[in-house]
């Protein structure tokens, strides 16, 4: 029995439409299908007063297993040098510095004041002061066999003081002018820190001191700003140490200083006019001072040797200087220049109201070697001026008698 296309090709279609329809049922959601969500869990109330505790949460299982960690490497364990803090130490060694600072003031404080303490001596107000610090050579060996070149220090030594004042102190200006006259002496004091109240903050003891240089201010008729000294100490041993906080007693807390001015002063040489002086430069006096090592102490003694005088140079108005050329022709042009033709003069220091003296600077054996016109700017109003170069063999240093014990 045959059968028709016609009817193949239906009994195809019919199927292909079941098998159709029975995929599309199968696609269907249903309720057992859908997926389910987890019931919510009831909040666990905590009592009160008590941590809160979250809930533990199921293990995924679905999660794949972690890797087993791979061990870290090993490495060597090495220990700082003693004094540094190891990387990752939460409470970080004691140190100097901070033991120091858990001991320390918890007030601080403002050193405004500062005084030299001579013995048997009132007290020298301070307008500045540095130095006077412990400090050593480094001596660096020869190469090693490892590659490095040890160093170690040499002797200790003490760094010189600078202090900066004025003409008020007698036991100062004694001691410099012992120290000008060739018969240097050693002393021994102390600088004193203090406070706004005058209390003592810190103190600096020296021991056997030389005064090695002192620096006489520049004078100049036209200035208004205070003079100053500066005294250089050299000093065998320093001694830094705290202040005892006692106070300075009133009348030398309270001591009030006249001002000293570089404009008040005069100048005065032998046979020559010197009333229109108005500018002498700084200059500096110097001990010169040998070191001696001292065995197993491992301080230096310091000795005094010669003393070195400056140079002067003095400006004054040019329509006043005929003696100054006059002897300048004669000394340095001419050749008459022997001891006979050398002049002597003073640097006289004067009070504000130029009727006192407050100290001198003697001059002995002065020659003159350098005159020539200052500088002058065009279509200037100003004075003419000139410079003299004056040598002296020898200088003293004489406080006033009336200078402030």
């Amino acid at each position: 029995m045959s059968i028709s296309p016609a009817i193949r090709l239906s009994v195809c279609v019919g199927s292909m439409l079941v098998v159709v329809s029975t995929w599309a049922a199968a696609q269907v959601p249903t309720r057992s299908s859908l997926p389910q969500l987890a019931p919510a869990r009831e909040p666990v109330l905590q009592a009160p007063g008590q941590p809160t505790v979250a809930p533990a949460q199921p293990a995924d299982t679905t999660a794949p297993p972690a890797a087993p960690a791979e061990p870290a490497p090993v490495t060597a364990v090495t220990s700082p040098p003693a004094g540094v803090t190891p990387i990752g130490s939460s409470t970080p060694a004691a140190t100097a510095s901070t033991s120091q600072a858990a001991t320390a003031d918890r007030l601080a404080y403002s050193a405004g004041k500062f005084a030299l303490v001579l013995a048997d001596s009132p007290l020298l107000w301070l307008r500045s002061v540095e130095g006077g610090t412990a400090t050593s050579d480094v001596v660096v060996e020869r190469l090693g066999p490892d590659g490095v070149s040890a160093k170690h220090i040499a002797s200790v030594r003490f760094n010189d003081i600078t202090l900066e004042t004025d003409l008020q102190s007698k036991p100062l200006n004694d001691w410099i002018a012992a120290s000008w006259n060739g018969s240097p002496t050693r002393k021994s004091g102390s600088i004193q820190a203090m406070d706004y109240n005058y209390q003592v903050v810190s103190e600096l003891e020296f021991t056997n001191a030389l005064v090695t240089e002192t620096r006489m201010p520049a004078l100049d008729a036209s200035s208004k700003d205070a003079a100053r000294i500066t005294v250089k100490l050299s000093p065998e041993y320093t001694n830094a140490k705290p202040g005892s906080r006692a106070q300075a007693s009133g009348s030398l807390a309270t001591r009030t200083q006249s001002t000293w001015l570089p404009s008040n002063f005069r100048f005065e040489m032998t046979g020559l006019d010197g009333t229109k002086v108005n500018k002498i430069d700084a200059f500096t006096i110097r001990q010169l001072v040998s070191e001696q090592p001292v065995g197993e102490q491992r301080d230096y003694q310091r000795e005094p040797g010669r003393i070195e005088f400056p140079d002067l140079k003095i400006s004054l108005a040019a329509p006043s200087a005929s003696t100054w050329t006059a002897w300048h022709q004669d000394f340095l042009v001419k050749g008459n220049s022997g001891q006979a033709q050398e002049r002597n003069g003073a640097i006289i220091y004067m009070d504000p109201y130029m009727k006192n003296e407050l100290g001198r600077v003697n001059l002995m054996n002065c020659g003159i070697f350098g005159l020539a016109p200052a500088k002058m700017e065009a279509n200037s109003e100003a004075i003419p001026r000139i410079v003299a170069d004056l040598y002296c063999e020898r200088m003293e240093f004489v406080p006033s008698a009336k200078t402030l014990q």
